[in-house]
């Protein structure tokens, strides 16, 4: 994930983007880092699954099809909206922890939700993490799996290392920005809702899952 990133585009070929190293200003990729990291997530989470991969997949698994051309039998009508004026304070905010070193991996749930940005995050760092998503007021207002899975916009899990993390809280102030977890030796993704278990499940078996997904593309 490029935070900031200016490119260079090859005047031969318009399509292609030459990256120079020097004009990268910072450089964030989704990988957990080390065993005891801070987890946060940032941004708030509303009812909208509309689109969604969840309801995708809740159609497939009930075994509908939609001829090509048509949409998905599960879509919805509660699509995810851009709200200029709460994004805008945010980014800036993460703009400047990056800039001060502060973030350690960050994630987007843009597509698929908290619970898969999360997951993907700790695949990719080949560790585990244990996240309580219960300490944020917008998830727990919601059903549990559409507190996982909807995709609203200008949302991010990030880490930070333990001794940063009152720097971040204290550059958040005042924005959506919640502490929720830390990253664990265990290789296991746990994520509860206060004191309800939603998720605890083997680091090694979510990927088996997910690269035979792939597979079958």
């Amino acid at each position: 994930m490029i935070l900031r990133l200016r490119a260079r585009c090859a005047r031969v070929a318009p399509s292609s983007c030459e990256i120079d190293s020097a004009y990268i200003d910072a450089f964030l990729e989704l990988d957990v880092k080390e065993e005891g990291d801070a987890v946060f997530v940032l941004g708030t989470t509303r009812d909208e699954t509309g689109g969604s991969e969840y309801f995708r997949w809740r159609g497939e698994r009930e075994g509908r099809t939609a001829r090509l051309g048509e949409p998905a039998p599960y879509v919805g009508n509660k699509v995810p909206r851009v709200r200029a004026e709460e994004t805008i304070p945010l980014y800036r905010a993460l703009a400047e922890a990056v800039r001060r070193g502060l973030v350690r991996s960050a994630a987007t749930p843009a597509l698929g939700g908290l619970a898969l940005a999360i997951a993907r995050s700790a695949m990719a760092g080949e560790a585990g993490v244990d996240v309580d998503l219960g300490t944020c007021p917008d998830l727990t207002a919601l059903p549990p799996d559409v507190a996982l899975f909807s995709e609203s916009n200008g949302r991010f899990v990030i880490t930070a290392a333990q001794a940063d993390a009152s720097s971040i809280e204290a550059l958040f102030m005042g924005l959506p920005c919640r502490r929720v977890g830390t990253v664990t030796a265990a290789r296991r993704v746990r994520l509860a809702m206060g004191p309800s278990r939603l998720l605890d499940v083997d680091l090694d078996a979510l990927k088996t899952a997910y690269q035979e997904t792939l597979r079958h593309a």
